[in-house]
């Protein structure tokens, strides 16, 4: 069929072309041969369109604006060709199974609500140019030996559902939601450009990218709102510092063992963690949480933070392992979003070993201090007592063992106030204290404080050196102090010796 013909066919159907179906009529070209056939006008006709058993060769048709569905079904093309049409439409663009494509096709210019891929062999490629689709579904059988490219397309869901795909690239464009789901294989995606409210790696089965998914903007900046990662194979995901990502979210599902994901100079508002388990290794490389920090029903496995900025974050723990990560150059945030103490206890504590196995002393003794106050502010009162004594004596001192600075001042603070009340104690020797004449005395007795913080000085000593008789009050403070004293003292050497090995 020549182009005028196929023209001729397309404005003035015969009767017999046309089929009458649910949607509407449709023109039918079943059978046919277009070869070199080149269609540069703008056509407009009210009715679909389906190609059935067509065998196309060269074939170019510029502009065809139809009001039903536009459909190739069973159709198939010559080596070395080139399919190229742009197609605008109100109702779908659908390829159907047995279609078998030799050469290079593109879609240009096309404007439809859905267009659906469920079968077909593409062994030249295909590209899809300045596009706008409600929908782009991918499905079934359909296989892409070579590349199919996607570049300056706006569309509202994309769907990898199904089916085989060597390479698959996107450039500059704008696409809602960009879902790879249940048995999409695909050896090696690059997403080079463009916007994308969502990226979502969802996969059932966990047959998604076998070799290397990259996200390396060219010439157009990569904008994506939420990435959001559930499951990966035997891969590479990688991230580049000019993409520019509001959210990463890995969530229900898992990364396989031979997979490695990596994301460097990237700023995200938050990283999220849900219901997810990594078997594979994850590197975060200058790397920076501005918001939020999720680790929800989650085991990360190996993930390593080198050189992450999370202080400015708040961070969300429930029932997570996160011990196996590794943190150099940067710290976890120590503020949390959820109230619930215990499971601030938790994530202290995992930080805490993190530090530990680095063997970064001085963390992880601030990560024991506030894994202590957590277990304080989660014991109540009533059943446990003597352990939140304990907690708050620890606290007050030395701050669990973290501070030597703060155990001296608090040493200071306690032994001077036994001091005073063991020589308020003293009846008949404090009044004289308060006249002015009496200021020799006062040092004096001042003088007698080393004595009375040594928890080994004799009874009385000090009531015996200011010739006083003592009484049974004071004799009691002088009891307690000794038990307190050596108890600060103690914790003081103790936090001393902490502070030594960091």
């Amino acid at each position: 069929m020549t182009a005028a013909e196929f023209v001729n066919a397309l404005k003035n159907p015969r009767e017999h072309t046309i089929v009458e179906t649910a949607n509407g009529p449709i023109i039918r070209f079943d059978g046919a041969t277009l070869h070199d056939c080149h269609v540069f006008e703008e056509i407009e006709i009210n009715y679909g369109v389906v190609f059935q058993g067509v065998t196309f060769g060269n074939f170019t048709l510029q502009k065809l604006k139809a009001n039903g569905f536009v459909r190739f079904k069973n159709c198939n093309s010559y080596e070395n060709t080139i399919f190229n049409v742009s197609i605008e439409t109100p109702f779908d663009i659908i390829i159907d199974q047995n279609f078998l494509f030799e050469g290079r096709v593109e879609f240009r210019n096309c404007t439809c609500n859905s267009f659906k891929m469920f079968g077909g062999e593409f062994n030249g490629g295909i590209n899809f140019l300045s596009n706008s689709f409600n929908i782009f579904y991918f499905t079934g059988n359909s296989k892409i030996k070579n590349d199919i490219i996607f570049t300056s397309n706006t569309v509202g869901r994309f769907s990898l559902n199904g089916g085989k795909i060597e390479n698959i690239k996107f450039g500059s464009g704008n696409t809602q939601i960009l879902s790879f789901s249940k048995d999409i294989e695909i050896n090696n995606c690059q997403i080079r450009g463009g916007r994308f409210k969502t990226i979502a790696f969802n996969t059932s089965n966990v047959r998604n990218i076998n070799n290397n998914l990259l996200f390396e903007p060219d010439l157009e900046p990569l904008i994506i709102e939420i990435l959001d990662i559930n499951n990966i194979k035997n891969g590479f995901l990688g991230l580049s510092e000019i993409c520019n990502i509001g959210e990463i979210q890995f969530n229900y599902g898992f990364i396989s063992k031979d997979t490695i994901v990596d994301i460097s100079k990237i700023t995200v508002n938050s990283l999220t963690f849900y219901n997810f388990i990594n078997y594979g290794q994850i590197n975060f490389k200058s790397f920076t949480c501005r918001e939020q920090l999720h680790f929800i029903d989650s085991d990360i496995g190996k993930v390593t933070f080198i050189g992450c900025d999370f202080q400015n974050a708040l961070i969300d723990f429930k029932s997570s392992k996160i011990i196996e990560a590794f943190i150099i150059g940067g710290k976890f945030p120590e503020k949390f979003i959820n109230k619930e103490n215990l499971d601030k206890q938790g994530a202290y504590s995992q930080i805490k070993k993190i530090y530990e196995n680095r063997g970064s002393q001085k963390d992880a003794l601030e990560y024991y201090s506030l894994e202590m106050n957590a277990l304080d502010e989660s014991l109540p009162w009533k059943s446990n007592r003597w352990e939140k004594i304990n907690l708050c004596l620890n606290k007050f001192s030395t701050n669990h063992g973290v501070d030597w600075k703060q155990g001296l001042k608090s040493t200071f603070y306690v032994s001077a106030g036994f001091f005073f009340l063991y020589i308020v104690s003293l009846w008949s020797y404090t009044p004289n204290l308060l006249k002015l004449e009496y200021w020799c005395e006062f040092f004096n007795v001042l003088s007698q404080y080393f004595d009375f913080i040594n928890p080994a000085h004799k009874t009385d000593i000090v009531a015996e050196k200011l010739s006083v008789e003592p009484n049974p009050v004071s004799r009691t403070i002088e009891g307690l102090s000794r038990i307190f004293i050596a108890y600060f003292i103690y914790q003081l050497i103790q936090a001393f010796r902490k502070h030594g090995k960091k």
